[in-house]
């Protein structure tokens, strides 16, 4: 009976030891996708003791905490875990925990204080099991991985400053020409054609990936910039207010490209006028700007700029798109400006992707790049991983537009989609971060799904509810609710006929229910 006895005490203490790395793990994930601001802990907090799904089984710990010393107390716990693990492993979200360092020191953190807490229950309440101690730690790891998150800021400041030192300082050794590229969508795609344009006729650098952050940046400007480096391309991403002052304070950019801007990001920008006021700082910022003025919210701000270089398919600009061409094999069409026309033809897809070139183009002229280096450049280009592409998955046929969605590129996607004669499905979560509008933007969106798809498949969550809502007013019917963007891929492979798959913003599995 002893044996059996010290057999479940480690078997139950290694079961506590795997939950609670598990829900760490859950928790950091967040904090991660949040670009680590503190504000990304509101989700956790919100969600962490919901009565659902697998919550429910915190509950049925408490007691526990009273019994862990009885074998059936142990056997319970385990069987609880057991059952906790194995719902989370079937959840396969898409996302995963990055094991970067500074999660790593994070961990390191997290495991000191969960220690440091443990021995004081023990010893406080004198429980007679480390196991209840970590029943505790289980009810309670957000507020714990909180505080570590706080305790460790100063910590990531002083790392930070050193790096951003060390990236200032290159950065001016250099002396290059720096460019930076802001906007709610169209960021990476246009550096990617800007780049292939300017690397005809000057070394140039562009930050790795979508890497927009201030860690992100320095990363690639301490590891990645060659000291022959001509012309430097940055894109900068804002998820909250101030953020894009302190890239410009990092960088110091010359020239700047205000792409877009929507309704991103409004559950941390709270309206519309701040995501506006944050985006337009860089127009202030820099000796030229390029503006896609067929955008409303940057056309009404433009006035205000003397500095500016305007491009638009409707509206007069410096630099006009017309005569498009535009099918499931890319876009052809010529750009009108001042001094010369380009004749564009490209493989990527997408109307939008015609902003993203104008602007490319508009700013390579301020470069003094050659005609034929510029219709080169966009020609080779043939678009960036996971962003409106046809390609195989798993042998089959995606037009795959996961990275991430907002309410233009998701139409845009439809519309590409359209010209397609197979079977058409789609599958998203929706559009999340939509704060106030989210459920405007999603239910907005189902007249445009019902005129496009064969079939939709919906991931579970509060945003894809909307589009749900809107495709039954519009009597729509074919549509299937999935826990996860795996569970409706394999709803997609089991359908037998000629079909094709567009896969909208499958990034957001992070935000189930």
């Amino acid at each position: 009976m002893e044996i059996l006895r010290n057999i479940l005490e480690y078997l139950s203490i290694v079961m506590g030891v795997l939950v609670l790395v598990r829900i760490t793990n859950d928790i950091l994930q967040i904090y991660q996708q949040a670009h680590y601001h503190l504000s990304g802990y509101k989700k956790i907090f919100k969600d962490y003791y919901k009565f659902k799904n697998k919550n429910y089984l915190f509950l049925a710990m408490i007691p526990l905490i009273f019994i862990s010393d009885k074998i059936y107390g142990m056997i319970l716990f385990v069987l609880i875990g057991s059952l906790f693990l194995v719902l989370k492993k079937k959840e396969k979200k898409i996302v995963k925990l990055k094991f970067t360092t500074r999660i790593i020191r994070l961990y390191i953190g997290i495991l000191i204080v969960n220690s440091l807490l443990a021995t004081l229950i023990l010893v406080k309440f004198n429980l007679k099991e480390l196991l209840s101690a970590i029943i505790i730690l289980i009810l309670f790891e957000n507020i714990l991985v909180f505080i570590s998150s706080c305790l460790m800021l100063p910590i990531e400041k002083g790392i930070y400053l050193f790096y951003k030192v060390k990236c200032q300082k290159k950065l001016k050794r250099i002396g290059c020409k720096k460019i930076a590229i802001t906007g709610s969508y169209g960021k990476t795609s246009t550096k990617a054609i800007l780049y292939n344009i300017l690397k005809e006729e000057f070394i140039t650098f562009r930050t790795e990936k979508s890497y927009n952050t201030l860690n992100g940046i320095c990363l690639s400007v301490n590891e990645n910039m060659s000291k022959n480096t001509e012309v430097a391309i940055f894109e900068f991403g804002a998820s909250e207010k101030n953020d894009i002052k302190r890239l410009i304070d990092l960088v110091k950019p010359d020239y700047g490209i205000v792409t877009a801007i929507g309704e991103q990001h409004l559950e941390t920008f709270k309206s519309l006028d701040n995501i506006i006021n944050e985006k337009m700082l860089l127009a202030s910022s820099t000796k030229k700007v390029v503006l896609n003025i067929d955008d409303k919210n940057i056309k009404k701000e433009s006035e205000k700029y003397k500095n500016k270089i305007t491009v638009a398919i409707n509206e007069n600009a410096d630099f006009k798109a017309q005569n498009i061409v535009y099918n499931r094999e890319g876009l052809k069409f010529e750009v009108i400006s001042r001094d010369e026309n380009y004749s564009i033809v490209t493989k990527i897809l997408g109307w939008h992707n015609i902003y993203n070139i104008l602007c490319a183009i508009a700013m390579a002229k301020v470069f003094n790049v050659k005609k034929s280096s510029i219709e080169k450049g966009i020609l080779m280009y043939d678009g960036e991983k996971n962003r409106l592409k046809l390609e195989y998955f798993y042998d089959e046929l995606v037009l795959n537009d996961s990275y991430n969605s907002n309410k233009v590129g998701f139409r845009n996607a439809l519309d590409t989609l359209k010209m397609f004669d197979s079977y058409k499905v789609l599958i998203t979560p929706g559009i999340v971060e939509g704060g106030k509008l989210e459920e405007e933007i999603n239910y907005s969106l189902a007249k445009y799904i019902k005129e496009s798809c064969d079939m939709v498949i919906l991931v579970k969550n509060k945003a894809s509810s909307y589009i749900q809502k809107g495709l039954e007013e519009l009597g729509y019917d074919n549509v299937a609710i999935v826990n996860s963007f795996n569970e409706g891929f394999d709803i997609y492979k089991g359908i037998k006929k000629e079909k094709i798959l567009l896969i909208e913003n499958d990034i957001t599995d992070i935000y189930k229910i």
